[in-house]
């Protein structure tokens, strides 16, 4: 089903030190990426519905795992965003009918946000599992 997954189980590289392989999560303007070692290689832009951690998919058991959390989560929450903003953008156009879609979208944005925090909190989590297997020097 998942080809990383397969992968998962193999040890990490001998020869990946975590200085040259720990991973990080950098914000730029418009977008997240996932960057290894102290040169900031990108190794994933973070995308809509938690694409961009095939590198976390194919580490350890425990940081596949919260990567695919941090899909799921992801997923959950800009489904959610998406229809509130839907909602919101409806809710607008037809006036002071609008006020319950309106009332609506923002209700629907706010359930969202656990979601978004849990995703983020499960990327975090990823990356630290992956980094925990690195050999250090």
């Amino acid at each position: 089903m998942y080809p990383a997954v397969a992968r998962a189980q193999t040890a990490p590289d001998s020869a990946c030190s975590y200085t040259r392989c720990a991973l990080r999560v950098e914000h730029r303007f418009l977008s997240t990426r996932l960057v290894r070692g102290t040169s900031g290689e990108s190794v994933g832009r973070l995308g809509w519905f938690g694409s961009g951690v095939g590198v976390l998919l194919a580490g350890g058991d425990s940081a596949a795992h919260y990567a695919r959390l941090y899909q799921t989560k992801s997923r959950t929450a800009e489904v959610l965003s998406i229809l509130a903003a839907t909602m919101a953008f409806a809710g607008t156009l037809q006036g002071d009918d609008g006020a319950p879609l309106l009332i609506g979208g923002i209700t629907l944005e706010l359930a969202a946000l656990p979601f978004w925090l849990g995703s983020r909190r499960s990327l975090d989590r990823a990356v630290w599992w992956y980094n925990r297997d690195l050999p250090r020097p």
